[in-house]
């Protein structure tokens, strides 16, 4: 299986613009994976809303949103996977 990358440009808080992800989306994309930045989460409504849309996976980046919310909720805990890696030496 051969995979590729598709970068989506940021809204002002550093985040993936949720408004530009439909553009992306072709047939062959199977996922999105928002990258909560600088302790803050994506606007995951409308990224899980669109993901829906789609029929695609929501696979969170939430290294750097320890401690982050979304209406209420942990950043990675809104969808059903996410990652978490901290680079200590």
């Amino acid at each position: 299986m051969r995979l590729e990358t598709c970068l989506i440009d940021i809204a002002d808080d550093f985040n993936m613009d949720p408004d530009k992800i439909e553009k992306a989306i072709t047939p062959r994309t199977r996922a999105i994976i928002p990258v909560h930045m600088n302790g803050r989460s994506c606007r995951m409504d409308k990224i899980n809303k669109i993901a829906r849309r789609y029929g695609l996976k929501v696979i969170e980046d939430a290294a750097q949103s320890i401690g982050a919310e979304f209406d209420g909720k942990e950043s990675r805990n809104i969808r059903i996977c996410w990652m978490l890696q901290l680079g200590i030496r």
